[in-house]
């Protein structure tokens, strides 16, 4: 008898020969106990062999994933996305992909990243999920737009933000990915299209902060976007006596910009 077979055991097939014949895609304790005559802690312990044992995957204190069949030969390594959307829909908490995951999958950049990152309204920090990294902003619900649902294959769809809500958070929270300048050129290419542009506009006005829209709507103008399409932005804006910078991350170097108060100072050598 194999390693893979004796680590499932006579009581782990009947585990997933039931959870096979409901349908089961989760697992939560306190569940088998009646059906599979075990005892609380009978259970508990089924379910953390199963775990360590790459036969399900554990999505919090009690909670666990279940693949549709077993895994042949090996560990089961379920699709990153598909564990994210279970974990999020499981906490019943509001979240988009965003940061370098996002870059990478709106094609900006070419490689690939080794964690996910999720703009959410519950959780902070790291957590992992098998061999899943995963970094976990918590934001206002405000910030928790500017998103769309992708089909992502073989594990249905995920919540993705949008490349215009991709580039807000480059910018809004440039020290964290460090990609202000890219930012301000992907945006400028991106905004070659009409509708684009009128996109962007829209969600800057109603998710990013004052200094982002300040930051956004200069540069918007300083290439060629009239202020009539910019009065969105412009409306959100309070009278400022006090220059940002452009580039918080250089030298407070540069030409002053009375209009928008933002002081240019992207040209240094």
């Amino acid at each position: 008898m194999g390693a893979k077979q004796t680590a499932l055991g006579p009581l782990g097939a009947k585990f997933f020969s039931l959870m096979q014949t409901r349908n089961q895609n989760l697992v939560k304790l306190g569940e088998l106990q009646t059906v599979l005559k075990l005892t609380p802690g009978q259970e508990q312990t089924l379910l953390k062999r199963l775990a360590d044992n790459g036969f399900l995957l554990r999505l919090q204190k009690g909670v666990y994933l279940v693949p549709k069949k077993l895994p042949a030969g090996g560990s089961w390594r379920p699709n990153d996305y598909y564990v994210i959307d279970q974990f999020m829909k499981l906490s019943n908490a509001k979240y988009y992909i965003g940061g370098f995951s996002a870059v990478y999958y709106h094609g900006l950049v070419q490689q690939v990243v080794d964690q996910f990152t999720i703009y959410n309204d519950k959780y902070t920090g790291i957590k992992n999920f098998g061999q899943l990294r995963v970094s976990f902003i918590k934001v206002s619900k405000k910030r928790i737009a500017g998103y769309t649902r992708v089909s992502v294959p073989n594990s249905g769809t995920v919540n993705m933000a949008t490349l215009a809500k991709t580039l807000v958070d480059l910018i809004q929270d440039w020290s964290r990915y460090m990609l202000l300048e890219e930012a301000y050129t992907w945006m400028t290419q991106a905004c070659k299209e009409t509708e684009f542009l009128q996109e962007l506009i829209l969600l800057v006005s109603k998710v990013a902060n004052k200094v982002t829209i300040r930051r956004i709507a200069y540069w918007l103008w300083r290439n060629g976007v009239s202020q009539k399409k910019l009065m969105p932005l412009i409306q959100q804006l309070s009278p400022v006596k006090d220059y940002i910078v452009l580039y918080p991350n250089k030298q407070k170097i540069g030409n002053k910009n009375k209009k928008w108060w933002v002081l240019d100072n992207g040209e240094q050598t």
